[in-house]
């Protein structure tokens, strides 16, 4: 058990981030001062807030940007994060910033754009987006940048990015795609 605050308020949000839930943290420290379920989701905006600031504050106009992916995550029926990740000339991967909306629109997919373009994000050379097919995202990435080279991602259902399967293998898309489909 933890006796300094600042520890267990540590331990709560670590707790938090590897997916334990507000109801689970109480039972796992029950004589725990603080550890009531609002406690915990109060403290946990906290700290989410203070992650977004860090996020959006960030100069992403000091990287050397080589590519940008655009993608949406359902987070329920009513909620969409969509989510610029850059890619720079090292190919590490950047989480350039979010936003959240009922779906992947056009008007959030241009919030989206906008926050990124102001905050620097930008290629020396045609930018090379990929993204998940949609038109409002496509729309999006064009007035932004309309000579952007855009590659359409496709995924399977276990993940799989169809991409990783080669001619050269001769596998043949449709079978493998059909196959997927039926599990």
């Amino acid at each position: 058990m933890a006796n300094d605050p600042q520890q267990l308020r540590s331990q709560i949000v670590q707790a938090i981030v590897s997916v334990v839930s507000s109801r689970a943290i109480e039972q796992i420290k029950p004589n725990s001062p603080g550890v009531k379920r609002s406690n915990v989701l109060r403290l946990w905006q906290e700290v989410g807030s203070k992650f977004v600031e860090q996020l959006r504050s960030k100069d992403i106009g000091l990287i050397t940007w080589c590519a940008l992916m655009l993608d949406a995550i359902r987070l329920s029926k009513e909620q969409t994060a969509l989510v610029a990740l850059g890619i720079d000339s090292e190919g590490n991967k950047h989480v350039s910033d979010f936003v959240l909306g009922s779906s992947e629109s056009l008007e959030v997919s241009r919030d989206l754009m906008s926050r990124i373009v102001k905050r620097g994000f930008a290629c020396s050379h045609r930018m090379y987006v990929v993204l998940d097919g949609s038109d409002a995202l496509r729309g999006a990435v064009k007035e932004f940048s309309s000579d952007a080279v855009i590659q359409r991602a496709w995924f399977t259902k276990d993940g799989t990015s169809k991409a990783s399967y080669s001619n050269a293998t001769g596998a043949n898309w449709r079978a493998i795609e059909s196959q997927t489909k039926s599990h």
